[in-house]
């Protein structure tokens, strides 16, 4: 979920893809903002007791998977990165997994231990209350606790969701870290790109099918998008001349609006129902999409006289770019980790109350979304910000969403 562009040579500073991941982030706590009022109700039930227009007005909220799909594509892309540059693994890959573990587990653990401590402190968010969070109940299980300490809790529908229901990324991720060098290196270096891509996918897609969908909770086809964001990263930034023409040669813009386009007419106008069960096919286009992106603001970026034009061709990099957007990537794995419990937090002793789902709906994005984004900033401060410090890597990683 959050590595960053300081992988790379000094000379290069994508710092786009903090800002990808900012935005990203931000609109993961909008869209569980947002299933907190509307998640378990019935369609019917919504338009009985909010206005359509002001339901239809936030339908935008609805596909949070998008961006956890990105930020797994954008893992790829950024621990590939060095490599691509240097060559190697830097340090092996008993290092590479070493930094990876002091970078990604400690917030993790920290979020995970703020998350009991609530729990603990205000009973009811471990009490039923018919909102998307009680899949977080029964908290302090053997089981729950367990698996979420080990990192093996996305591999069971009854543990995914335990204590702080976004974590099951962090899980996913983490052990996709390992098919890195175990995997996805050794393919490329002997069969060269495409042979690694086109493996990653059957790899990836072969649990679903094989075992009847046993560990698609796990969701293992996010291996395929990984090995997309590591193929981008060679696409867009190796010197091999085969991969300057290929970069040079394809629209990545055009083929970038291409899936958009199969995106707004395959899967926004679907129900939630159908989004919940069709992930691997929006995943697919959004990594599709996300592809074409990272490849043409990565050539953007590097030919700084396009950046300073008024070119349409900039506008997408200049926003990701945005000093605010950079400035929510920098702390975007702690908004990932703690955002959850604190928009349970203030929203359920509303529901207590009986307050109507409309004003519910609006505390929720107007008020709960910004106090979780700055529980979210001190957080990162205290637990994220002096381990950064403290690494010789500045590699940053979410689930996450």
């Amino acid at each position: 979920m959050n590595q960053t562009s300081s992988d790379l040579k000094p000379a290069l500073r994508l710092h786009y893809l903090d800002g990808i991941r900012g935005l990203a982030a931000l609109y993961v706590v909008f869209h569980h903002a947002y299933l907190q009022v509307t998640g378990p109700e019935e369609s019917k039930v919504l338009t009985e007791q909010i206005p359509p227009l002001a339901l239809m007005s936030v339908r935008w909220l609805e596909y949070g998977s998008f961006s956890v799909a990105i930020f797994i594509i954008l893992s790829g892309y950024c621990l590939m990165l060095p490599v691509v540059s240097r060559g190697i693994l830097s340090g092996g890959w008993i290092e590479y997994i070493k930094r990876r573990a002091k970078r990604i587990l400690p917030p993790y653990y920290a979020a995970l231990g703020l998350s009991l401590l609530l729990v603990l402190i205000f009973p009811f968010l471990n009490k039923p209350s018919g909102t998307i969070w009680d899949v977080t109940g029964d908290a302090f299980s053997l089981q729950s606790i367990l698996s979420h300490l080990f990192l093996i809790h996305n591999w069971k529908g009854a543990w995914a969701a335990k204590i702080n229901y976004p974590m099951w990324t962090v899980s996913t991720e983490w052990q996709i870290y390992f098919l890195l060098p175990l995997i996805l290196l050794p393919l490329w270096r002997k069969f060269g790109l495409w042979v690694m891509t086109i493996a990653a996918i059957f790899i990836g897609f072969a649990p679903h099918y094989l075992l009847n969908g046993f560990l698609d909770r796990a969701k293992p086809w996010y291996f395929s998008l990984f090995a997309l964001g590591a193929a981008a990263a060679v696409i867009s930034t190796s010197t091999e001349p085969k991969y300057i023409k290929l970069r040079q040669q394809i629209p990545w813009g055009i083929v970038a609006t291409f899936f958009v386009a199969l995106l707004s007419v395959i899967v926004i106008p679907q129900e939630r129902s159908w989004l919940d069960t069709h992930e691997m096919v929006s995943d697919q286009l959004v990594a599709g999409m996300a592809f074409c992106v990272l490849v043409q603001c990565t050539q953007t970026a590097m030919n700084g006289k396009m950046i300073e034009s008024n070119s349409p061709r900039t506008w997408l990099l200049k926003l990701l770019s945005h000093s605010w957007a950079i400035g929510l990537g920098a702390f975007s794995y702690s908004l990932y980790l703690v955002h959850a419990p604190i928009l349970a937090l203030i929203d359920l002793p509303l529901k207590a109350a009986h307050v109507s789902l409309t004003l519910r709906l609006v505390i929720g994005l107007g008020v709960s979304v910004p106090i979780s984004v700055g529980v979210s900033y001190l957080f990162y401060w205290v637990f994220e910000r002096p381990l950064m410090r403290r690494s010789n890597t500045t590699n940053k990683s979410n689930v996450n969403g």
